[in-house]
C-alpha cells in the first residue's frame, strides 16, 4: 500500500506541474490576444485611414496632373 501511495503523490505532484504550466500557457495567450487587439485597433485606426487619406490626395494629384497636360497641350496647339 505505500508504494501505492507513493505513485499517488508522485502523480499529484506531477499533475500539479501541468496545472501549474497550463496556468502559465493561459496566461501567455491571455497577453498575445491583447497585443493581437492592439495591433487590429492600431491597424483599423490609424493605418487604414492613412492609406485611405493617401489614395485620396494621390487621386486629387492625378487630376491636377492631367489638367496640366491638357492646359499644356491646348498652348502647344496655339503655337
Amino acid at each position: 500500500l505505500t508504494g501505492l501511495e507513493n505513485r499517488m503523490v508522485d502523480v499529484e505532484g506531477r499533475l500539479t506541474g501541468v496545472e501549474e504550466r497550463v496556468t502559465g500557457v493561459e496566461e501567455r495567450v491571455t497577453g498575445v490576444e491583447e497585443r493581437l487587439t492592439g495591433i487590429e485597433l492600431t491597424l483599423e485606426n490609424r493605418t487604414n485611414r492613412n492609406i485611405q487619406f493617401l489614395a485620396e490626395n494621390h487621386i486629387t494629384l492625378i487630376e491636377k496632373l492631367n489638367a496640366s497636360i491638357e492646359l499644356q497641350k491646348s498652348v502647344m496647339y496655339m503655337m
